[in-house]
């Protein structure tokens, strides 16, 4: 099976995240593996990275809240800027979200890992946007 991930749709690109944070996602990227990283280049390492967290703010705003999907030109800045936050955040803390409910063998509640796997400040971004007012039930 072969997924076909489109970078050139990537709406964060590195240069982003060094102009917002002043790091070097390929760095930040290659010192958190502690293996040998097989990719092509820096950008497409980076890139994975960067895709594979915008689409989960995506479809954690259409899960989660009254968002449709389309980031509007108007809160391009602001999405960036969310996204970023939630790339420090999994960088910093992991992806909370795919741990399995149980923590040091206390169990965690769906709803509890569902919070807190989105950054406050990354929250607070799309909040911003217009993209997480109105919580779905």
């Amino acid at each position: 099976m072969s997924i076909n991930l489109d970078f050139s749709k990537n709406i964060v690109k590195p240069e982003d995240f060094t102009e917002y944070t002043g790091l070097n996602l390929y760095n930040e990227l290659v010192s958190r593996v502690n293996n040998d990283v097989d990719m092509d280049n820096e950008i497409s390492f980076a890139e994975r990275f960067i895709y594979s967290i915008e689409n989960w703010c995506l479809d954690y705003l259409q899960s989660y809240y009254d968002f449709d999907g389309v980031v509007k030109d108007a809160v391009i800045p602001r999405f960036k800027r969310g996204v970023i936050q939630q790339m420090e955040y999994v960088l910093e803390n992991g992806s909370i979200d795919n741990i399995s409910g149980l923590k040091d063998f206390n169990v965690i509640l769906r709803t509890v890992l569902d919070e807190i796997s989105l950054s406050p400040n990354a929250f607070r971004s799309f909040r911003l946007a217009g993209m997480a007012n109105v919580r779905r039930y």
